[in-house]
């Protein structure tokens, strides 16, 4: 599982609107959660958390922070299913036209390097420019339509659960519904998907995936 599957995600309209706090899907970052480091990534509609740190993203503090590590301490639980299985069903992530980035209003870079650089990233050698995380330097955020579908008693954008599981390889993998959302939890990582408001759902037949 690579942290990279949700960098695509970028949407302004979509930042936070699940999770609360809009800062956090801007980019990937670090937490602590009782000792351990992991690295997380969120569009505000989707979450990938791996244990382990990458150095270069910066630690997560104050708002927000709270929230990731609530999910992260969620006990691990749910049905056993195999990933290929649930992968077929989702399907890999279309996407169907580009934006310009907002993070880095189409640039492709944080700053200018050099002595314009006003990045505040530590880890950051100034002379170089700074490349946007967010559109990893393209400039433009992919966006993906809406492909409907049903897991267990839930409504999901397809596409983005298949884009929050691409790069995940497990052989098997838990599977948790709840009221909001599913939970995927394979060795090392984790995945929550908001679901989609079932009021909004006009397609009289949707593919449907069975979760004992």
């Amino acid at each position: 599982m690579k942290i990279e599957g949700l960098k695509k995600l970028v949407d302004e309209n979509l930042r936070g609107d699940n999770w609360g706090i809009k800062h956090i899907c801007q980019r990937p970052w670090r937490v602590i959660c009782d000792g351990v480091e992991y690295t997380f990534a969120s569009d505000g509609k989707a979450l990938i958390v791996l244990k382990g740190c990458k150095r270069k993203y910066k630690i997560l503090e104050g708002g927000g922070v709270h929230t990731v590590l609530d999910l992260i301490r969620t006990p691990i639980r749910g049905a056993k299913m195999s990933l290929a299985r649930l992968k077929e069903f989702v399907g890999p992530p279309v996407w169907n036209h580009c934006d310009p980035c907002d993070d880095c209003r189409g640039t492709g870079t944080f700053c200018e390097g050099g002595n314009a650089c006003e990045c505040e990233e530590d880890w950051h050698d100034s002379d170089k420019p700074l490349k946007c995380e967010s559109c990893g330097g393209d400039g433009k955020i992919e966006l993906m339509p809406l492909r409907v579908g049903r897991i267990g008693k839930l409504f999901f954008n397809l596409n983005l659960v298949g884009a929050a599981l691409e790069s995940a390889d497990d052989p098997e993998v838990l599977v948790e519904l709840d009221e909001y959302r599913i939970t995927v939890t394979g060795k090392d990582w984790r995945v929550w998907v908001m679901s989609l408001n079932a009021t909004y759902i006009k397609e009289p037949q949707v593919p449907e995936l069975a979760v004992s």
